[in-house]
């Protein structure tokens, strides 16, 4: 993690002693957390998404104590697997040059960071969406001075950003599908945001490395591939970098 950045999340840590970190970390991170309330086992789950509205997995919201136990335990391993994700999209596209990115379930803003680190020459716009008011206080201040940031806790702004004609250039996804509760909402969600990526522009999933993260990796890759049309000489409009750079439902 870029030095300014580790030097912000201090600031924001701050003042809690080693116990009370301890206790964070026992309460809420990681696979604590995870183990009771994500699926473990998906080997007989069907490849893809339904338009079921029931619940999938609990709810889970990031209140202050979830906020913090993710600051100071989870957010440094969360930049770490965005950042290689980012190296690779790097070296598959070494001239995409973004100039507008779009932070979507955020968090603290750990991937505009990211995205920082990799194309700050270019980016000129950070849109940040995160319905938690914990989080977007922590990403006030670590992404302070970003050019052209704005920070939104509703996800009703994708659909004023649709009806205004906006488009992101960088979208990125980073551990969320996994957290959404139904598939319903898991359609609705990425629909709205491939609706809100420019021509030639990358939309960025990333997710847990577990059986439930994969399969909502590999949901999303092919609910894009069933959108998109076919132009006059049969290609789709779109490219698949990973996983898999095919055109064919993987499993």
């Amino acid at each position: 993690m870029p030095r300014e950045l580790l030097d912000r999340l201090t600031s924001v840590v701050r003042g809690r002693t080693h116990s009370q970190l301890e206790t964070l970390r026992e309460q809420h991170v990681g696979d604590r957390r995870n183990t009771r309330r994500l699926p473990l086992d998906m080997s007989k789950t069907p490849l893809g998404w339904t338009m079921d509205r029931s619940q999938q997995i609990p709810p889970f919201a990031y209140g202050p104590a979830e906020t913090l136990a993710f600051l100071a335990f989870e957010m440094e391993a969360t930049y770490a697997c965005t950042h290689a994700v980012f190296a690779e999209l790097q070296k598959r596209l070494p001239d995409f040059k973004p100039k507008s990115v779009l932070d979507f379930g955020a968090g603290p803003g750990t991937a505009s960071w990211v995205a920082k680190d990799f194309y700050d020459a270019s980016l000129d716009k950070y849109r940040v969406v995160e319905p938690s008011q914990s989080m977007v206080d922590a990403a006030e201040v670590l992404l302070e001075g970003f050019p052209g940031l704005s920070v939104r806790r509703s996800i009703s702004d994708l659909s004023r950003d649709i009806d205004a004609g906006n488009k992101y250039d960088l979208i990125v996804v980073s551990y969320v599908l996994s957290d959404i509760t139904n598939d319903f909402e898991r359609v609705a969600t990425t629909s709205a945001l491939w609706e809100l990526l420019s021509e030639n522009g990358c939309l960025v999933v990333v997710d847990r490395g577990s059986q439930w993260g994969s399969h909502n990796v590999r949901s999303a890759r092919q609910f894009v591939l069933d959108s998109v049309a076919e132009d006059e000489d049969g290609k789709e409009g779109v490219r698949i970098l990973a996983p898999c750079p095919h055109h064919f439902e993987v499993r």
